[in-house]
């Protein structure tokens, strides 16, 4: 297993400077600390570090592991005692990480003067909320990231196609493609990764946006993973592949394949996140015009786009150098390191608005709606992993909601008996 490690140099030419006031004495110069993370925010480390080095007097040793393998290469260096003071990882992990005590609990920091920039006004709303676990502050998010669909302008405009506003208007992309051999929609569905977004980027709606707290109550126990929402979003996903809006050829499309079949045109429209255009689509082929619409309504909700911050910055529990970690973290959010972060990011913080079109247009495309959790962070890995294998199981006519339900449901009541479920986590009141 590979470790990509590098040691960020003090001379590194950076081309802005930020000015915080920062006092070297009172962060006790001349320290090192270690900063682990995903490579996500890497474009924003290579000139903040160096940054802070310099007006600290302290250094930082970076290192950066692969998506793939960073949970088991942070979780190898805890047990091997190493030093770790910063961390940065996918929120995927957070619920275990939380459990395992491995973020510090960071809430005081944020009516602390000498953390001028950690202030909850600063942020856009519900960028904290995405890591505030029993009302306590764990994460520090650099930027936000969001559900949105992406679409063929040209090709919408050659055929007639209209921005769909609800789900039930993505019918007529189907009917104006239909003597053509353009897929209408398409999503990765072989990585299988993606087929839980499916049905969960639908509950906002169907919960009449109060996803969140839908998800929370399910862990609870208060509500069955059988219950008539979760019914009905798997009915929508079948609905959307029996009407031909979603195809069978989706299920052979891994993320790769997907983005790039649809940046050859091959494609009308599919459902991602910003992280896509960051990964895949930049910079555009010559000539593709790239449009972009907010998630369709569905009855009783309005459209909301699932989302988080991929870019995080935590302090680790077991660090011997909290104070100039917390240092750092408030370097990272401040102001001037905002508009860099919006040359490549949607920024966390209010007022950095991004540099890049495509971008500007997705925050003015969801201005004044707050973003809604991807609630597979909340969700017990079992119950992903679960509707990973089902969710396809559904698509190929291989069975129904009701059993894909069932036995998600037997699944989570195996979790309580055992003692493995989060229900505690969000206040366990479970009958049984």
């Amino acid at each position: 297993m590979k470790i990509f490690m590098r040691k960020v140099a003090l001379a590194l030419t950076v081309a802005f400077v930020v000015s915080l006031g920062l006092s070297s004495a009172s962060l006790g110069a001349g320290k090192t600390l270690v900063f682990v993370a995903g490579p996500q925010g890497n474009l924003l480390w290579e000139q903040l570090i160096p940054q802070w080095e310099k007006q600290t007097g302290n250094k930082i040793e970076f290192t950066d592991f692969p998506r793939k393998d960073f949970d088991a290469l942070l979780k190898a260096r805890i047990v091997a005692g190493r030093q770790i003071d910063l961390i940065m990882y996918d929120p995927q992990f957070h619920l275990d990480y939380y459990r395992r005590g491995i973020p510090e609990d960071i809430t005081n920091a944020f009516s602390d003067p000498e953390y001028p920039n950690l202030s909850e006004n600063r942020f856009q709303e519900g960028a904290l909320d995405f890591k505030r676990m029993a009302g306590k502050i764990y994460f520090v998010p650099i930027n936000l990231m969001m559900t949105l669909y992406y679409y063929n302008k040209d090709m919408f405009e050659k055929y007639g196609i209209a921005i769909p506003n609800t789900y039930e208007e993505k019918t007529q992309v189907v009917t104006k493609l239909s003597d053509t051999d353009v897929i209408p929609e398409i999503y990765p569905g072989k990585g299988l990764w993606f087929n839980p977004i499916m049905l969960y980027h639908l509950l906002p709606m169907l919960t009449a946006n109060n996803s969140d707290a839908f998800t929370k109550a399910t862990a609870r126990g208060d509500i069955k993973w059988t219950s008539p929402f979760y019914k009905r979003g798997l009915e929508i996903l079948k609905w959307q592949m029996d009407s031909g809006i979603l195809t069978r050829e989706a299920l052979g499309m891994d993320y790769d394949t997907s983005a790039t079949i649809f940046l050859q045109g091959k494609v009308g429209m599919l459902m991602q996140g910003t992280w896509m255009y960051g990964e895949q689509f930049k910079p555009l082929p010559p000539g593709f015009n790239l449009g972009v619409f907010p998630i369709p309504a569905i009855s009783p909700g309005f459209g909301q786009p699932c989302g988080c911050s991929d870019v995080n910055l935590s302090v680790y529990s077991g660090s011997k150098n909290k104070k100039e970690a917390l240092s750092f973290i408030d370097f990272s959010a401040s102001k001037e390191s905002a508009e860099l972060a919006s040359q490549n990011y949607i920024s966390s913080i209010k007022g950095a608005l991004p540099k890049d079109p495509v971008l500007t247009k997705v925050v003015q495309l969801y201005e004044g709606i707050p973003i809604a959790h991807l609630v597979d962070h909340l969700w017990e890995p079992e119950i992903t992993e679960a509707f990973k294998v089902q969710v396809q199981t559904l698509l190929l006519d291989r069975t129904t909601p009701e059993k894909v339900l069932e036995d998600v449901q037997e699944m989570h009541d195996n979790l309580v008996k055992e003692g493995k479920d989060l229900g505690e986590t969000f206040g366990r009141t479970y009958s049984y």
